[in-house]
């Protein structure tokens, strides 16, 4: 039998990201993590705006847990809008991951490490696009996304159709109207 409160608690793994936007290059995005001092960046050329780039950096570090087996995991993102977004929130659920939004100054060490060069080799970058674009995919929330604007465009083009046969009703009753002046003699 093991006695587990001589067992030590496994502490909170704290992982810190950034992202920052390297001239005409792209963006570099940061993993940093407290508990092992391990730092990560990786280089995306593809990326247009800071929260996308940020996003990227929460996705990395979900990635990085999923491919290191941690447990009890919390990410820290200074981007409020990434952090707070419903497919970050999702993943968050879907792996027991924590996610908080912290202050800039409180991400410095991330924050600078993003401006470094890349460390992480293509092979696990490409793994990381793969991971990405497979949960955008397979995500419910994106689903559902899809679905709601299949619905919203369904009720639009039932609207226009309506719109369409409400103006064939009056060309009709104008050319029935047309018709009858014609017959009596109105010009």
């Amino acid at each position: 039998m093991t006695d587990t409160s001589s067992q030590t608690k496994q502490p909170r793994r704290l992982i810190y990201v950034d992202a920052s936007k390297v001239e005409e290059e792209g963006f570099r995005i940061a993993l940093y993590d407290k508990v092992s001092h391990a730092t990560h960046i990786v280089h995306f050329s593809h990326l247009s705006n800071n929260t996308k780039a940020e996003m990227y950096a929460l996705f990395y570090a979900f990635f990085y847990i999923q491919k290191y087996g941690f447990t009890r995991c919390h990410i820290l993102g200074d981007n409020q809008s990434a952090v707070q977004s419903q497919t970050v929130q999702e993943m968050a659920s879907l792996y027991g991951v924590g996610v908080s939004w912290i202050p800039r100054e409180a991400n410095e060490v991330a924050d600078k490490v993003s401006r470094l060069s890349p460390t992480v080799k293509e092979e696990e970058r490409n793994l990381l696009m793969m991971f990405i674009d497979l949960f955008g995919r397979l995500s419910p929330f994106q689903a559902n996304e899809q679905s709601q604007k299949i619905e919203a465009l369904t009720k639009e083009v039932e609207a226009l159709q309506e719109k369409l046969a409400k103006a064939k009703e009056k060309i009709n009753n104008q050319t029935k109207q047309l018709s009858v002046l014609q017959k009596k003699g109105v010009k």
